[in-house]
């Protein structure tokens, strides 16, 4: 991912003193950027079950009645 600047240039370091520029018109490898989380990824197993069909089988069938 690389970010663009409002001068329609991308976002990068300047190397001769750490400066954050936007002077370059064309994304290379120097302008691309990696972002990282600590936080855990919730990952439901039920999310592409629809919500009437969740629960258990007394539920599931009262939802269809």
């Amino acid at each position: 991912m690389a970010l663009q600047g409002y001068n329609d240039c991308f976002l990068s370091i300047d190397p001769e003193d750490d400066a954050v520029v936007a002077n370059v018109k064309r994304a290379g490898p120097d302008q691309f950027i990696k972002i990282r989380s600590q936080t855990v990824k919730e990952d439901n197993p039920l999310k592409d079950v629809p919500t009437e069909e969740q629960g258990n089988i007394g539920q599931i069938e009262i939802n269809y009645v």
